[in-house]
């Protein structure tokens, strides 16, 4: 993700025609899909034991409502144009349509949002796997009428359902299904009380039905939809990315089969999957009168450069994420 989102706005142009960027250029749709299927599956485990606690006021339901309303209120902050001159009353109307559109936070706020009252109507976790299997098939199928009825809405109207000249626009419809499908699949796992081998060969086996499913649908599709559509809202496009995404949950289940835990690095980047992704956009784009590496640097690096860019870039978060722990834990004080 970090590696996307710096090659994006720091890739010289001639760099993008290099054989390393062409091989990665493959796999750059499995990010988001990979990153939904597992929110979404940590959200079963987060939530489908504790599920009587989340039904009355109190600590657990105040922190998840907390949670929800900051990805909204940080995915619209990092789209604020306030690097554009005139900001913010003199600006071009078209400046402002990222703003609008749905980001990552905002599709991820929703799809918790939705998985939460889901779980709360559903009451077991069964019911829960159900629907939420059913609201992700039904996001996908309807996903290009929706994204071509609210094409010719205005900006700030389609921007949860439409994400057209957004390049970095996640739509509800079918972007959150990634999301639905990884709490069905969690909750079916922690219910059943799967080994990791048996996560691994469940996703493995699902990974292959839907590669074979999506594969046979792509050629129909692409001639119905168009290639703009297609790209983003092909019922096909979804089951091959699904199927790449639970791959790699499939191979990293069968590695973990022997751990007894994840290593402490590792762990505390997941810990702080927010603040990552917090941190490198703010490092990329600057804050108010702080510009970021868009405007130092520009489109100028090639891809090692890139590459270099990006593993300073978790370093240093990882690190301040570290300290800020050890601060926390009482073991290093500021004076240190």
């Amino acid at each position: 993700m970090v590696f996307a989102h710096l090659g994006d706005q720091l890739l010289a142009p001639e760099a993008k025609t290099s054989i390393l960027f062409h091989w990665y250029a493959k796999t750059r749709g499995i990010t988001a899909p990979l990153f939904f299927v597992v929110a979404g599956w940590a959200f079963a485990y987060a939530t489908i034991p504790r599920l009587q606690r989340f039904r009355r006021w109190g600590p657990p339901l105040s922190r998840r409502l907390r949670r929800i309303g900051a990805l909204y209120l940080c995915g619209y902050l990092l789209t604020l144009p306030w690097w554009a001159s005139g900001f913010p009353f003199r600006v071009p109307s078209e400046v402002w349509t990222p703003f609008w559109a749905f980001g990552v936070l905002q599709c991820v706020a929703t799809a918790l949002l939705v998985s939460h009252l889901l779980a709360l109507v559903a009451g077991r976790p069964s019911a829960f796997a159900r629907w939420a299997l059913a609201f992700a098939l039904g996001s996908v199928a309807a996903a290009p009428f929706i994204q071509g009825w609210a094409a010719s809405w205005p900006a700030h109207a389609r921007g949860p359902w439409n994400a057209d000249s957004v390049p970095g626009g996640f739509p509800v419809a079918p972007v959150a299904a990634y999301f639905w499908l990884g709490s069905a699949l969690g909750t079916c796992c922690w219910a059943r009380g799967w080994p990791p081998a048996r996560v691994a060969l469940v996703t493995g086996g699902l990974a292959g039905a839907l590669f074979a499913v999506g594969s046979g649908l792509h050629p129909p599709l692409l001639a119905w939809l168009g290639a703009q559509r297609f790209g983003q809202a092909s019922p096909s496009l979804v089951l091959t990315r699904t199927a790449a995404a639970l791959g790699i949950i499939a191979v990293l289940a069968g590695l973990s089969a022997r751990a007894r835990r994840l290593p402490w690095l590792v762990e505390l980047c997941a810990r702080r999957s927010l603040t990552f992704y917090l941190a490198h956009m703010l490092m990329l784009w600057g804050v108010p009168f702080v510009p970021g590496l868009v405007h130092r640097v520009g489109r100028c690096l090639d891809v090692p450069l890139v590459a270099g860019a990006t593993l300073a870039c978790l370093a240093l978060i990882a690190a301040g994420c570290w300290l800020t722990r050890k601060m926390s834990q009482g073991r290093l004080t500021p004076e240190h």
